[in-house]
Protein backbone atom coordinates (compact mmCIF):
# COMPACT_ATOMS: atom_id res chain seq x y z
CA UNK A 1 0.00 0.00 0.00
CA UNK A 2 1.30 3.27 -1.09
CA UNK A 3 1.72 6.28 1.60
CA UNK A 4 -1.19 8.26 -0.24
CA UNK A 5 -3.83 5.65 0.04
CA UNK A 6 -2.40 4.87 3.70
CA UNK A 7 -2.77 8.47 5.01
CA UNK A 8 -6.25 8.41 3.46
CA UNK A 9 -7.60 5.48 5.59
CA UNK A 10 -5.70 6.59 8.53
CA UNK A 11 -7.69 9.86 8.21
CA UNK A 12 -11.62 8.68 8.14
CA UNK A 13 -13.15 11.89 9.14
CA UNK A 14 -11.46 14.01 5.83
CA UNK A 15 -13.94 15.88 3.79
CA UNK A 16 -14.95 14.12 0.62
CA UNK A 17 -13.26 14.86 -1.85
CA UNK A 18 -16.26 14.78 -4.27
CA UNK A 19 -17.81 17.05 -2.17
CA UNK A 20 -15.25 19.63 -1.87
CA UNK A 21 -15.02 19.20 -5.86
CA UNK A 22 -18.57 20.34 -6.09
CA UNK A 23 -18.24 23.61 -3.82
CA UNK A 24 -15.29 24.96 -6.01
CA UNK A 25 -16.70 23.94 -9.29
CA UNK A 26 -19.64 26.03 -8.35
CA UNK A 27 -17.41 28.77 -7.18
CA UNK A 28 -15.30 28.58 -10.52
CA UNK A 29 -17.99 28.49 -12.87
CA UNK A 30 -20.26 31.27 -11.63
CA UNK A 31 -18.12 33.37 -9.35
CA UNK A 32 -16.80 37.11 -11.33
CA UNK A 33 -13.43 36.73 -12.42
CA UNK A 34 -12.43 39.97 -12.83
CA UNK A 35 -13.53 43.75 -13.41
CA UNK A 36 -12.64 45.44 -17.23
CA UNK A 37 -12.80 49.10 -17.84
CA UNK A 38 -10.74 51.41 -19.79
CA UNK A 39 -9.05 54.78 -18.97
CA UNK A 40 -10.41 57.02 -21.15
CA UNK A 41 -14.30 55.35 -20.58
CA UNK A 42 -14.14 54.07 -17.00
CA UNK A 43 -18.11 54.58 -17.12
CA UNK A 44 -18.06 51.11 -19.29
CA UNK A 45 -17.15 48.24 -17.10
CA UNK A 46 -17.62 44.57 -17.52
CA UNK A 47 -17.61 41.95 -15.40
CA UNK A 48 -15.86 38.29 -16.54
CA UNK A 49 -16.79 35.06 -15.57
CA UNK A 50 -16.50 31.84 -16.89
CA UNK A 51 -19.77 31.36 -18.05
CA UNK A 52 -20.98 34.81 -17.89
CA UNK A 53 -20.43 38.87 -18.70
CA UNK A 54 -22.03 41.36 -17.23
CA UNK A 55 -21.74 44.89 -19.01
CA UNK A 56 -22.20 48.24 -17.67
CA UNK A 57 -22.95 51.15 -19.61
CA UNK A 58 -23.13 49.62 -22.95
CA UNK A 59 -26.51 49.74 -24.86
CA UNK A 60 -28.16 46.41 -25.36
CA UNK A 61 -28.45 43.06 -22.89
CA UNK A 62 -26.22 43.86 -19.35
CA UNK A 63 -25.77 40.02 -18.85
CA UNK A 64 -24.58 38.01 -21.70
CA UNK A 65 -24.27 34.23 -20.94
CA UNK A 66 -24.57 33.63 -24.94
CA UNK A 67 -22.80 30.08 -25.25
CA UNK A 68 -21.31 31.26 -28.75
CA UNK A 69 -19.71 33.31 -26.16
CA UNK A 70 -18.21 31.09 -23.74
CA UNK A 71 -15.12 30.19 -26.08
CA UNK A 72 -13.85 33.82 -25.21
CA UNK A 73 -14.94 33.32 -21.65
CA UNK A 74 -12.87 30.10 -21.22
CA UNK A 75 -9.75 31.19 -23.29
CA UNK A 76 -9.68 33.80 -20.28
CA UNK A 77 -10.55 32.07 -17.23
CA UNK A 78 -9.81 27.87 -18.04
CA UNK A 79 -7.06 28.06 -15.07
CA UNK A 80 -9.59 27.99 -12.71
CA UNK A 81 -10.56 24.48 -13.23
CA UNK A 82 -7.07 23.82 -12.98
CA UNK A 83 -7.51 25.21 -9.79
CA UNK A 84 -10.39 22.88 -9.10
CA UNK A 85 -8.46 19.57 -9.92
CA UNK A 86 -6.08 20.90 -7.67
CA UNK A 87 -8.52 20.84 -4.40
CA UNK A 88 -9.89 17.70 -5.91
CA UNK A 89 -5.84 16.39 -5.11
CA UNK A 90 -5.68 17.97 -2.03
CA UNK A 91 -8.68 16.06 -0.29
CA UNK A 92 -7.43 13.10 -1.64
CA UNK A 93 -4.45 13.45 0.09
CA UNK A 94 -2.10 13.58 -3.26
CA UNK A 95 -1.22 17.27 -3.22
CA UNK A 96 -0.28 20.34 -0.63
CA UNK A 97 -2.14 23.40 0.25
CA UNK A 98 1.14 25.33 -1.09
CA UNK A 99 0.63 23.56 -4.22
CA UNK A 100 -2.75 24.68 -4.45
CA UNK A 101 -2.20 27.88 -3.80
CA UNK A 102 0.29 29.07 -6.16
CA UNK A 103 -2.22 27.40 -9.05
CA UNK A 104 -4.97 29.70 -7.09
CA UNK A 105 -2.95 33.15 -8.23
CA UNK A 106 -2.16 31.94 -11.53
CA UNK A 107 -5.96 31.19 -11.84
CA UNK A 108 -6.45 34.72 -10.23
CA UNK A 109 -3.70 36.10 -12.48
CA UNK A 110 -4.85 35.03 -15.74
CA UNK A 111 -7.86 37.24 -17.12
CA UNK A 112 -5.49 40.48 -16.29
CA UNK A 113 -2.53 39.29 -18.08
CA UNK A 114 -4.66 37.58 -20.97
CA UNK A 115 -6.33 40.99 -22.18
CA UNK A 116 -3.41 43.83 -20.87
CA UNK A 117 0.16 41.61 -22.32
CA UNK A 118 -1.89 41.78 -25.72
CA UNK A 119 -3.22 45.12 -25.36
CA UNK A 120 0.40 46.20 -24.47
CA UNK A 121 1.90 44.77 -28.33
CA UNK A 122 -0.90 46.47 -29.48
CA UNK A 123 0.26 49.81 -28.14
CA UNK A 124 3.69 48.94 -29.06
CA UNK A 125 2.76 49.02 -32.57
CA UNK A 126 -0.10 51.63 -32.60
CA UNK A 127 1.18 54.33 -30.71
CA UNK A 128 -1.22 56.88 -29.21
CA UNK A 129 -4.10 54.18 -28.76
CA UNK A 130 -6.26 55.12 -26.47
CA UNK A 131 -8.70 52.00 -26.10
CA UNK A 132 -6.04 51.08 -22.67
CA UNK A 133 -8.13 48.42 -20.44
CA UNK A 134 -7.64 47.74 -16.89
CA UNK A 135 -8.43 45.00 -15.75
CA UNK A 136 -8.97 44.20 -11.96
CA UNK A 137 -9.35 40.67 -10.42
CA UNK A 138 -11.43 39.38 -8.32
CA UNK A 139 -10.04 36.82 -5.95
CA UNK A 140 -13.44 35.42 -5.16
CA UNK A 141 -11.94 31.45 -6.20
CA UNK A 142 -8.76 31.70 -3.94
CA UNK A 143 -10.64 32.76 -0.83
CA UNK A 144 -13.40 30.46 -1.23
CA UNK A 145 -10.43 27.44 -1.41
CA UNK A 146 -8.97 29.26 1.21
CA UNK A 147 -11.70 29.12 3.51
CA UNK A 148 -12.58 26.02 2.16
CA UNK A 149 -9.69 24.20 3.64
CA UNK A 150 -10.03 26.56 7.00
CA UNK A 151 -13.50 24.91 7.76
CA UNK A 152 -13.72 21.24 6.15
CA UNK A 153 -11.26 18.49 7.13
CA UNK A 154 -8.16 17.68 5.08
CA UNK A 155 -6.97 14.02 4.98
CA UNK A 156 -3.08 13.73 6.59
CA UNK A 157 -0.88 13.99 4.20
CA UNK A 158 2.36 14.00 6.23
CA UNK A 159 3.23 10.29 5.06
CA UNK A 160 2.83 11.17 1.22
CA UNK A 161 4.97 14.04 1.60
CA UNK A 162 8.05 12.77 3.42
CA UNK A 163 7.37 9.55 0.75
CA UNK A 164 7.39 12.48 -2.21
CA UNK A 165 10.63 13.90 -0.78
CA UNK A 166 12.36 10.59 -0.20
CA UNK A 167 12.32 10.03 -4.08
CA UNK A 168 13.07 13.52 -5.15
CA UNK A 169 15.63 13.22 -8.08
CA UNK A 170 18.02 15.87 -6.29
CA UNK A 171 18.54 13.93 -3.28
CA UNK A 172 21.10 11.29 -4.11
CA UNK A 173 22.18 9.01 -1.81
CA UNK A 174 24.76 9.29 0.33
CA UNK A 175 28.67 8.33 -0.90
CA UNK A 176 31.41 7.25 1.56
CA UNK A 177 34.15 9.07 0.04
CA UNK A 178 36.37 7.93 2.89
CA UNK A 179 39.44 5.73 1.48
CA UNK A 180 39.65 2.02 3.26
CA UNK A 181 42.71 1.84 5.27
CA UNK A 182 44.18 -1.03 3.21
CA UNK A 183 43.58 1.51 -0.02
CA UNK A 184 45.62 4.37 2.11
CA UNK A 185 48.53 1.85 2.85
CA UNK A 186 48.93 0.75 -0.52
CA UNK A 187 49.27 4.31 -2.02
CA UNK A 188 51.48 5.43 0.62
CA UNK A 189 54.17 1.62 -0.25
CA UNK A 190 53.39 3.31 -3.52
CA UNK A 191 55.05 6.68 -3.24
CA UNK A 192 57.63 5.63 -0.70
CA UNK A 193 58.58 3.25 -3.85
CA UNK A 194 59.16 6.34 -5.89
CA UNK A 195 60.88 8.77 -3.74
CA UNK A 196 62.81 5.10 -3.06
CA UNK A 197 63.52 4.86 -6.75
CA UNK A 198 64.16 8.94 -7.06
CA UNK A 199 66.89 8.89 -4.10
CA UNK A 200 68.80 5.47 -5.43
CA UNK A 201 69.03 7.33 -8.96
CA UNK A 202 69.71 11.66 -8.35
CA UNK A 203 69.81 13.53 -11.35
Amino acid sequence: MDGVSLAAKESPEHTNPKWATFLISVVALFAPAAIQTYVFTPNQMKIIAMLWIYNIGYTGTPYVTDPRMWLITFTLTFLRLAFVVMIYRLYQGKTTSKRCSIVGIASESQVPLSIIIPTLLTISSYPGLDYIPVVIPIPILILSGAIMVRILKLPDTRQWIEKEQSQSWWKKPEVDTVSPPLAEEDDAQETQKEFGWLEDNPH
